[in-house]
């Protein structure tokens, strides 16, 4: 189904699987559920049950207790979506769990876990790589956590050589990613890795009204910048090292830029930025282009609602209809958050970025 068909989806109930299997009966509990996914990866589940059981007899007793698969340390996984064809919105490990009592509400037994990832978040270190790419860092690092990497391409250079002080492994890995304005995700048992805003993991159409419950969308100028300069030294030849870019990466869309419309407006202005690592000539270029394409993509950007859609993911590219012409375009998710809850039903919270202004009607 291509993105112009996308349906209006059915704001359906999550369902649940612990431990590879399906619980009806966990999945006819839930109270409220949330599933927050970021830029540098390790999402996050809260999901909230009725704490009860009533019998028969006329009895009750509690629903999560020593027999019930709910436990710590539990494999957990979430889908969202049309009741007939449901997708996975986590896949994670149960990090803790919680007992929350009310006047008024039956008892609520909550569930926290993180991605596959938490391994990563754990496990700090110091070392160094030697004459690699960001590609063989993520490799390294999936193989460390029993992960199967998938690397898009642009991360086969710079090779160089790479510290990790005191760092756990997926603050290292987010830290080298980010200056070259690459992104890391955990999606089933794979580590994902690429370029930001280029490849689109999937492609949703948002029209006001329909898809999308409420938007507000923002054109700024104050984060703009017409140029990006990063100093830094080469401790291997022994030099200072000087870079600047007017050009980078700006993803998705179609109008005027945010430089484009800063120097029409306003003039030139340039961005120094020190950088504290030793860089190379060619880390520096990369460096000085990553900042400028990350400072453009935040040109105009959207914090929206849509009805709950679990192909709303980050890195995805949403194209928003029916609104103002300054502001239909494509953007690119860089939060998004699926939550459940008895009242409001699947609705799906998001961030997303465009570094494009539309010439208005």
């Amino acid at each position: 189904m291509g993105a112009s068909e996308s349906p209006v989806l059915i704001s359906a109930a999550p369902t649940v699987r612990i431990a590879e299997q399906s619980l009806p009966l966990l999945t006819d509990s839930i109270y409220s559920m949330r599933v927050t996914e970021q830029l540098g990866g390790l999402s996050n589940l809260e999901l909230s049950l009725y704490d009860n059981l009533s019998y028969a007899d006329g009895t009750a007793d509690w629903g999560a207790t020593a027999t019930s698969p709910v436990q710590l340390g539990a494999s957990i996984k979430i889908y969202c979506g049309e009741t007939s064809a449901p997708q996975e919105v986590f896949d994670g490990v149960i990090t803790a769990i919680e007992g929350e009592y009310a006047d008024g509400r039956p008892p609520l037994f909550t569930v926290l876990a993180e991605d596959r990832l938490w391994g990563a978040r754990r496990k700090r270190r110091s070392r160094v790589f030697e004459n690699q790419s960001p590609a063989d860092l993520v490799r390294a690092i999936a193989r460390d956590h029993g992960l199967t990497p998938q690397i898009r391409d642009g991360l086969d250079v710079p090779q160089s050589d790479w510290a990790q002080i005191n760092e756990s492994d997926l603050a290292f890995l987010r830290r080298i990613l980010a200056r070259f304005d690459c992104d890391l995700q955990a999606v089933d048992d794979k580590l994902q890795a690429g370029r930001r805003a280029v490849d689109s993991r999937t492609s949703v159409v948002l029209r006001n009204g329909v898809q999308l419950v409420r938007g507000r969308i923002t054109a700024d100028l104050a984060d703009q910048v017409t140029s990006v300069r990063v100093g830094g030294f080469d401790g291997a030849a022994g030099e200072a090292v000087d870079a600047v870019a007017s050009s980078g990466e700006l993803g998705p869309g179609a109008g005027t830029d945010g430089p484009s419309a800063l120097r029409k407006r306003i003039g030139e202005v340039a961005e120094n930025s020190g950088d504290a690592d030793a860089l190379s000539s060619a880390e520096a270029d990369a460096v000085a282009r990553a900042l400028y394409g990350q400072r453009a993509r935040r040109f105009v950007r959207i914090d929206g609602c849509a009805q709950g859609d679990p192909q709303i993911r980050v890195g995805s590219k949403l194209t928003i209809k029916d609104v103002n012409p300054f502001f239909e375009n494509d953007f690119s998710v860089t939060r998004a958050v699926h939550r459940f809850d008895v009242a409001s039903g699947y609705l799906t919270d998001f961030l997303a970025e465009c570094a494009y202004l539309g010439d208005g009607a």
